[in-house]
């Protein structure tokens, strides 16, 4: 089958694990170890190198794909899903920067009053002319009072149930929720906008706008603003390190999900009140980084996908069609989400390098994949061989045999039984000799299943592309 072919094949890098190889660019022949054993490829994208749609990848000597099958379907680069198979966890309010942020106290701390009006943002509601939000002046009592936040709810919820779980709230987010997230990513603000170093938490119906938006809970950015006439964003700031709960999930039932979103907007304020300062005037945290480090700041909390539906949904989204996932570009994404895949880089960072690599992220004062590469440099590695690293990792996890290395997660399983479902890994997608036409689109793991023909001893790789391609064979 490979008769002239031999004098144009680049031998593979073999990597000192079993069954891997990282194949070059060209054609590459792969002996397979047992007669009939399937193998997987999988491609790495970490950046876009090389102005094109697409690059091809073929495999000589593979089964053809079952009967109606129908070939590989990789979305264009330019495709976007029109919806998520994700859930929100809520919108992240925030306001473009101007000028630099200057996080400072307005007051000397002093015990607030049992009665106090906040502004809530209505997300996902247009703002009416001239105003920056959707946003509402809601009168709130002071349920609970504890060694790290304030829980306030909106005085129309009077049910006693509402009560007993918003005190419940605070007990948890003193006892669990700030203490996970500090410890991921840094201390509260100290002493906060308003001087006090504890963090407000307003539930009411307006965060969902009675259920007529998706949002469970959000941090807004303009709260960290001095109020001021002059900046629409900024007219109606509540001047201190506040998060909005959306009071309908106070029932025993949505607590998962509700302490899911605390924890996830308390890490959004956590990295924002330490980084921005530290930013230049004009610049922010890149998206897919800022919710990748909120989303490890739940898993941080005991809220990880073996504990948390939400949690769950979103690994699972992204492992049922990796191929469709970018880690960077969000707008190309299902739902223009990348919630699953962000929290899974991340997580596979933090049991690869240590909890420091992640707290070191989330302090520096680069944004995005600088900050990450400067992270990564340090400890002898780069952005593009973590990027491949994670890829096969993804594949490989429980699936052949374990041995120490990077292609794997060290603590994590991704094929598993939660409460919430089974895990199976990421959906490998089948290929037959015909091959798969892949989008030029920076940041995604591919992943193929190869079955050979019967008859072959070996298959021939056939790429001429950008990323790293690596082979598995069990």
């Amino acid at each position: 089958m490979f008769a002239g072919e031999d004098a144009l094949v680049l031998p593979p890098d073999v990597l000192p694990a079993p069954h891997l190889w990282r194949l070059k660019p060209g054609r590459t022949r792969l002996g397979m170890p047992r007669p009939g054993n399937g193998l997987y490829l999988v491609l790495a994208t970490p950046a876009r190198e090389t102005v094109g749609s697409t690059q091809a990848l073929q495999v000589e000597g593979a089964a053809l794909n079952p009967p109606g099958e129908s070939p590989v379907p990789l979305l264009d680069a330019d495709q976007a899903a029109s919806d998520s198979a994700c859930g929100s966890l809520g919108a992240a309010v925030t306001d473009q920067p101007s000028a630099a942020w200057k996080i400072q106290a307005t007051s000397e701390p002093s015990e607030p009053s049992e009665r106090e009006s906040f502004w809530v943002i209505r997300p996902g509601l247009p703002a009416p002319p001239g105003s920056a939000y959707d946003e509402v002046e809601t009168p709130c009592r002071r349920v609970f009072t504890g060694e790290r936040c304030y829980v306030y709810l909106d005085e129309r919820v009077t049910a006693p149930l509402a009560r007993r779980e918003a005190e419940a709230l605070g007990a948890v987010f003193d006892a669990q929720l700030a203490p996970g997230v500090t410890g991921l990513l840094g201390p509260l603000p100290q002493p906060g906008i308003d001087g006090d170093p504890r963090v407000y938490l307003v539930l009411s119906p307006e965060v969902s706008a009675g259920g007529r938006s998706t949002a469970l809970a959000y941090f807004a950015r303009r709260d960290q603003r001095l109020r001021s006439d002059a900046n629409p964003s900024a007219r109606h700031s509540n001047q201190r390190d506040v998060l909005f709960i959306d009071a309908r999930n106070l029932l025993p039932e949505s607590r998962n999900d509700l302490y899911t979103a605390v924890s996830h907007e308390l890490g959004h304020l956590v990295h924002f009140t330490r980084q921005a300062p530290k930013l230049p005037p004009g610049q922010e945290e890149k998206l897919w980084l800022e919710e990748s480090l909120a989303m490890l700041a739940s898993h941080a909390c005991g809220l990880g996908y073996a504990a948390s539906p939400t949690m769950f949904r979103h690994v699972q989204a992204y492992l049922s069609q990796a191929y469709k996932y970018s880690l960077t570009d969000w707008p190309g994404n299902p739902g223009r989400v990348g919630y699953g895949m962000g929290y899974l880089f991340l997580l596979y960072l933090q049991e690869r390098f240590g909890q420091d690599v992640i707290t070191e992220l989330a302090d520096r004062a680069e944004v995005g994949k600088d900050a990450l590469e400067r992270v990564l440099t340090a400890r002898g590695s780069s952005y593009r061989q973590v990027f491949g690293d994670f890829s096969v990792a993804l594949v490989n996890d429980d699936l052949f045999e374990p041995w120490e290395s990077p292609w794997q997660f060290p603590r994590s399983r991704l094929r598993d039984v939660t409460p919430w479902g089974q895990l199976n890994g990421p959906a490998a997608m089948r290929m037959g000799p015909d091959g798969a036409l892949v989008p030029r689109r920076a940041d995604v793991a591919y992943m193929f299943h190869v079955k050979p023909d019967p008859l072959a001893t070996a298959l021939l790789v056939r790429w001429q592309g950008d990323g790293i391609l690596a082979a598995l064979v069990p």
